[in-house]
């Protein structure tokens, strides 16, 4: 199981740019700027591929290939 915790790190004066802190698993936080029309504009698909690419590579964080495979076969639900 993997852990991420995305937390507002800080926002600008105006409140257009906010810094969302990432920490996977008790690693390193990572800070990454993201701007209020960003936060609001549609998922694309491409998008959509990175945030599954990124799910994954989290979840397989110390699993073998037979334990991630076997863990997709199932299902991997994610809450937000």
């Amino acid at each position: 199981m993997a852990t991420l915790v995305i937390n507002l790190e800080r926002a600008c004066g105006g409140g257009e740019h906010l810094d969302i802190g990432i920490t996977v698993d008790g690693g390193p936080k990572r800070i990454v700027e993201v701007s209020r029309s960003e936060m609001t504009a549609p998922l694309t698909d491409t998008t959509m591929v990175e945030v599954i690419r990124g799910i994954v590579r989290a979840y397989a964080k110390g699993k073998t290939q037979a334990q991630v495979r076997t863990a997709l076969q199932a299902g991997i639900t994610v809450v937000i």
